[in-house]
């Protein structure tokens, strides 16, 4: 018998002794680091996850020796019995990082709740166009701007066309500007910010239904991901004809769903509310919403082309 194993035995023999009960778990540790690799069961980079994934056991499996073999052969019994259920937990962890690499686009969070915006309440949908027409009688802006681009932008904004151009422009993807620019539109527009928040969260509050179906979308996506990867270790990994030519139907639905998905994703990627609906809730043509938001555009294009140093208004 060789000395590890003689350890193991004057460990079980003396319990009390903490000491040497480390001193041979620490080295069962070591066992179950090096002789995986040293045997080709798991490549070097797996080793530390295959010893904590039965680090919890160690103290179990020195109690358990008995003197029929040496300890590491013992221990190397373990390690065969262990490797398969490891590998395995590694497959599926593997197919659950790939598809969530491949559903790359973060969830869309929905940013329509009035109490954490601001602390008031959403209008109505049949109260909104009442709202527009106030945000806009309360202009134009009297911010001042240092640059030369930055007062034609301002001076730009006096006119009607342009004013409207930026709030539309912001109703339709209302929940970056909420994100991001309320305080700067409103001092664009010349409104109150409490006005225009409440205003674009109730707008942003239309899109949560789309939110949802997107979000589900991608869940599925990923799902379909994570079940192709699952067939294809399957279809390697299966021996009967009969066995792997149902795997490999349900292979190829899979594939097929998945390409499905993807294709009805790309109709979903953009999420905002279009020219149409934006007339139908404010009672506005969509000729003349194009027309504004065009005008804005023109506005920004000729004051901003022009290489500036510092855009800032005063």
């Amino acid at each position: 018998m060789d000395a590890l194993s003689e350890l193991v035995l004057k460990c079980q023999q003396h319990p009390e002794d903490e000491a040497l009960r480390e001193q041979v778990r620490q080295k069962t540790m070591e066992l179950f680091y090096r002789l995986p690799n040293k045997y080709h069961l798991i490549e070097e980079e797996h080793c530390a996850s295959f010893l904590l994934y039965c680090e919890a056991s160690i103290d179990r499996y020195i109690d358990m020796f008995v003197p029929m073999s040496n300890y590491g052969y013992y221990i190397m019994c373990i390690i065969r019995k262990r490797i398969i259920p490891f590998k395995q937990l590694m497959h599926e962890e593997e197919g659950r990082n790939r598809s969530v690499m491949f559903v790359s686009a973060s969830p869309i969070q929905y940013h329509g709740q009035a109490e954490e915006l601001c602390g008031g309440a959403l209008y109505r949908q049949d109260e909104l166009p009442a709202v527009y027409q106030t945000l806009l009688s309360q202009g134009p802006t009297t911010a001042r701007g240092r640059h030369p681009a930055i007062r034609s932008l301002l001076r730009a904004l006096h006119r009607g066309s342009c004013r409207r151009g930026l709030l539309l422009s912001s109703v339709m993807d209302p929940s970056y500007a909420l994100e991001h620019h309320t305080a700067l539109i409103s001092r664009l527009l010349g409104c109150e910010e409490h006005l225009l928040i409440d205003f674009l969260a109730s707008f942003d509050q239309l899109l949560f239904t789309k939110r949802q179906e997107y979000n589900a979308h991608l869940e599925r996506i990923g799902f379909r991901f994570f079940q192709i990867n699952c067939y294809r270790r399957k279809i390697t990994e299966t021996k009967r004809k009969k066995s792997r030519k149902k795997i490999q139907t349900r292979y190829r639905f899979n594939v097929s769903t998945w390409e499905k998905d993807l294709e009805e994703l790309e109709k979903r990627k953009q999420i905002f509310i279009s020219k149409s609906q934006l007339g139908q809730i404010l009672g506005l043509p969509t000729s003349s919403i194009h027309h504004n938001i065009t005008a804005w555009r023109h506005a920004m294009r000729d004051a901003l082309d022009a290489s500036t140093t510092k855009d800032y208004l005063e």
